[in-house]
């Protein structure tokens, strides 16, 4: 298997502490197919020697939450990205009559503006590289 078709591992993710690090600085998540309930290690954030162990904890933390809201949010950004143009384009043809040119060049900008931006945050969540 390629790096491209490997899948990262499914969550959801947690921090917990071991028995040889009593601080919650390892992430861990849920093994497929393996006893209910076993888990694996997927990062350890106590390694890091130059970090206070308040810092290591704070990143086994953010580890998690951005991982396991992951998959929503990069659902929730496409489902924004496909509906916007459509509502963009009836926005100003139900109110061009009500709007100068500049305004209506302005919304566009800003429109354009944003929605470029979050099709890069949506290509960056993909890996994919720009």
């Amino acid at each position: 298997m390629t790096t491209e078709q490997a899948q990262h591992t499914p969550g959801p993710w947690q921090v917990r502490s071991t028995s040889d690090l009593p601080q919650p600085e390892k992430v861990f998540a849920p093994v497929p197919k393996a006893v209910p309930g076993s888990v694996a290690l997927v990062a350890d954030c106590s390694q890091s020697y130059v970090r206070l162990p308040e810092e290591r904890r704070a990143n086994a933390a953010f580890i998690v939450l951005a991982c396991n809201a992951f998959d929503d949010l990069l659902a929730a950004a496409e489902a924004v990205t496909d509906g916007w143009g459509q509502y963009h384009a009836i926005h100003v043809a139900q109110n061009y009559k009500r709007m100068t040119f500049e305004q209506i060049e302005a919304g566009s900008k800003r429109f354009t503006d944003g929605l470029e931006s979050l099709r890069t945050a949506i290509s960056k969540a993909k890996g994919d590289p720009k």
